[in-house]
């Protein structure tokens, strides 16, 4: 795959059902899913 942008290395801490996780990054950044926006286009189960 390409990609247009870096990939940013991080660890799993939690995940949440299917498709949300909670990880940290390698500089220490938490990001959870309430700290960043994000689509799911179908609201159906996959």
């Amino acid at each position: 795959m390409k990609f247009t942008f870096p990939l940013i290395h991080g660890r799993l801490v939690k995940r949440y059902k299917r498709f949300l996780a909670d990880v940290i990054l390698d500089d220490g950044t938490l990001v959870t899913p309430e700290s960043i926006e994000y689509h799911r286009t179908l609201p159906v189960v996959m």
